[in-house]
């Protein structure tokens, strides 16, 4: 729904790309940078290791559970192999046997400071290398780090999944301004919005046959004949000249899919693989850019930010402290919050406005000046200007969501406030 998060840069140019229909795209070869098959959207633990953002987030979530040595091991374990650390870090010993024992003291040896759990066999098995007067082994801690890789997965990761801090990874990935597709296809709750958005646009089935063609690729089947069935199936609904749902393809790409799945050994796994890597570089260039300025998508940043919670404890520090207020109102009727008149105390700070937003009546010096979580998180959404009241909707829907839970039914919608002008500045 937030297209604004950016004009998504393809290599023909948003011009070239509007004058090209589906049907051109599909007949063009795919681009050589075409899906890499990985979101930035971590989805597995190995992919979570990689990334300094989504891995720093996992040790905030690690830490209150106990659990953070067993990554913070391993992070350290991989800087002796080379690796780079996620965050900057103090450097390692360039002496590969002072770095081993350093890791060994700080998370096996008795009386660890950051202690982690693992069988005697293992640790003794690595303690008997690193004592040693030569240099251990780069890898010296693999079958550890195995171990704590394994333990990550069973008794943690899938909680992280669940938690506040994969969804503020979810949400800074969506709102970084690089958005892909990969991002979006490979995202569970993301692709459903974006198949609403085909659908809408009524492109579905092409969206339908990646999902297909990628699914069969990622999980050949081990009989042959039942492969060549499957492979069949969706020649006959795309590619054939009486295709059901015919998608526009080139005869190359017909002929090309034609032969890999009447090869001698059955269909290859492979044999829809160029055609979706076209139908993929034709939604992204075509659908994408639109995606990211439809009202679904907007949507969908409204609900992650929901989820999340991020914005609306943000909220909670100014309702405690307005309870110390000397204002007075009926505590049996919630509704007279919302009733009660201006009070003539003779001064006012400023007011809200229909989107939740405060207005000053003092400006603070410039050195004084606080952006709130709130303003910070919208700002990272847009550009300056004429696209940042699109953002500030995301809140004026959490808002009314929230007010409609409270105070029951809620009055009618109001109308999408007006768009300040170059005046209102």
């Amino acid at each position: 729904m937030l297209t604004f998060l950016r004009k998504h840069a393809s290599s023909a140019g948003p011009q070239q790309a509007a004058k090209l229909s589906v049907e051109d795209l599909l007949k063009q070869e795919p681009p050589p940078e075409s899906f890499a098959g990985r979101s930035r959207v971590c989805r597995t633990l190995a992919e979570v290791l990689v990334d300094g953002g989504a891995v720093s987030l996992l040790l905030q979530f690690l830490r209150p559970r106990g659990a953070a040595p067993l990554l913070l091991f391993w992070l350290e374990a991989a800087r002796l192999e080379g690796r780079p650390p996620p965050w900057p870090s103090p450097a390692i010993s360039d002496d590969r046997s002072e770095a081993a024992v350093a890791i060994f003291e700080r998370f096996f040896a008795q009386g660890a400071s950051e202690r982690v759990s693992a069988s005697r066999g293992l640790v003794d098995a690595v303690e008997v290398v690193i004592r040693r007067k030569e240099a251990p082994p780069k890898d010296i801690f693999h079958p550890l780090q195995e171990h704590v890789s394994q333990v990550l997965l069973k008794e943690h990761f899938d909680e992280f999944l669940q938690s506040e801090f994969y969804r503020q990874h979810q949400v800074e990935v969506l709102t970084s301004g690089q958005v892909h597709l990969a991002d979006l296809l490979l995202n569970e709750s993301a692709l459903f919005y974006f198949t609403e958005f085909m659908e809408q646009d009524n492109h579905r089935t092409l969206l339908e046959f990646w999902l297909a063609a990628t699914n069969f690729q990622k999980h050949p089947s081990s009989e042959p004949s039942e492969a060549q069935a499957d492979a069949v199936v969706l020649y006959d609904k795309y590619f054939s000249l009486q295709a059901t749902s015919p998608l526009g393809f080139g005869d190359p790409i017909r002929l090309e899919v034609e032969e890999k799945i009447c090869g001698e050994f059955g269909p290859s796994a492979d044999c829809f693989e160029k055609a979706a890597k076209i139908a993929l570089s034709a939604m992204e260039r075509l659908f994408l850019p639109d995606f990211l300025q439809s009202q679904l998508y907007l949507r969908y940043l409204a609900d992650l930010l929901q989820a999340s919670n991020g914005l609306i404890n943000s909220t909670s520090n100014s309702n405690d402290s307005s309870q110390t207020s000397t204002c007075s109102w009926d505590d049996s009727d919630p509704d007279s919050i919302w009733k009660r008149g201006r009070h003539n105390s003779g001064l006012s700070l400023g007011r809200i406005d229909e989107l939740g937003r405060f207005e000053a009546d003092f400006e603070p010096e410039p050195e004084a000046r606080r952006e709130s979580r709130l303003s910070r998180v919208m700002r990272r959404l847009v550009r300056p200007h004429d696209q940042e009241e699109v953002a500030w909707r995301v809140a004026e829907m959490i808002v009314r969501d929230v007010t409609s839970v409270t105070l029951g039914d809620a009055p009618s919608r109001p109308s999408p406030p007006r768009r300040p002008s170059t005046a209102d500045s």
